[in-house]
């Protein structure tokens, strides 16, 4: 049997973009934490009007909760092989 994952219930866009564009979303997406996916997302977010019901939605998506676990691990494990690093150097 086969496992399912949440981001296999959304669907995927194929998009052709400059590669400037790319770049440039890419770096903000790096600067702030994010894949490209999530950088994408939260700038298509800041376009919908305000409405409570719409980023309730969004908060659930599983792609934005799968990207902030992602970040707090990446996070978790940043810190750890620092500390990893000075026990090492001792």
């Amino acid at each position: 049997m086969s496992k399912t994952y949440p981001s296999q219930n959304l669907k995927q866009v194929l998009l052709r973009i400059p590669e400037q564009m790319r770049a440039a979303l890419q770096s903000a997406a790096d600067e702030n934490g994010r894949s490209l996916t999530a950088e994408v997302l939260a700038r298509l977010e800041t376009t919908f009007p305000q409405d409570e019901d719409w980023l309730s939605k969004m908060q659930k998506s599983p792609t934005i909760q799968i990207e902030r676990r992602l970040i707090s691990v990446d996070t978790r494990l940043d810190d750890l092989e620092a500390r990893l690093a000075k026990l090492e150097a001792k």
